[in-house]
């Protein structure tokens, strides 16, 4: 008689045969048939637990983070977080923030740097999906929690390739009276069906 797989099993299953959900995309499974029942596999939140590829830490006023990924290998760090992870540590010199993550220098983009975070050909526009994840450990808090993120990709709209949101783009930040806040940025981002370089920033929130 066979055993019930385990959960390293059935995670092993989904590596193998390439089910493992990519970043926000649902996880629920479909509904069963009439007279039959199922139970739903909902997989642990990797990206939550992941170390990050940076930490950076601001306790004076009027200070903004920054970091680049330098190219796609961030995928490949980690199996089950296929996305470039920034934590940004706020004290209470810490200026309020609004964080941001996106790419940075795309191939087909006509601008370079932090300007060229789009497709500039109708060709590469609908190959183009940006998956972003904001995640908060106040002072007070023992841990991480998922509070925001998106999806967006690209639509050529006969000119340039306009971006179609799902979800929240960035997440307001701020230090505390005392200790530490931490706000996890998760990006990753896709052109034709390669992950790319991608930036986490933040802007002073006057």
């Amino acid at each position: 008689m066979m055993k019930p797989l385990g959960l390293a099993g059935l995670l092993a299953i989904a590596l193998l045969s390439g089910c493992m959900p990519d970043g926000d995309e649902p996880t629920d499974t479909p509904a069963a048939p009439p007279g039959t029942t199922s139970a739903a596999v909902t997989f642990p939140d990797f990206c939550k637990s992941a170390t990050a590829n940076e930490t950076i830490t601001i306790d004076t006023p009027l200070t903004a983070p920054e970091s680049n990924s330098a190219s796609g290998f961030y995928a490949y760090q980690d199996a089950l977080c296929a996305r470039y992870i920034v934590d940004i540590k706020l004290g209470p010199g810490a200026s309020k923030l609004e964080l941001h993550g996106n790419a940075y220098d795309l191939p087909s983009s006509a601008f370079t740097g932090a300007a060229g975070w789009k497709p500039g050909t109708a060709e590469d526009c609908p190959r183009y999906v940006r998956y972003l994840t904001f995640y908060r450990q106040l002072s007070t808090e023992a841990g991480l929690t998922k509070v925001d993120g998106a999806v967006v990709k690209g639509s050529w709209d006969g000119a340039s390739c306009a971006p179609v949101v799902q979800g929240s783009i960035e997440i307001s930040a701020e230090g505390p009276a005392s200790g530490w806040n931490t706000y996890r940025v998760v990006v990753g981002v896709k052109e034709r069906g390669t992950y790319q370089q991608v930036h986490v920033w933040g802007e002073v929130d006057d």
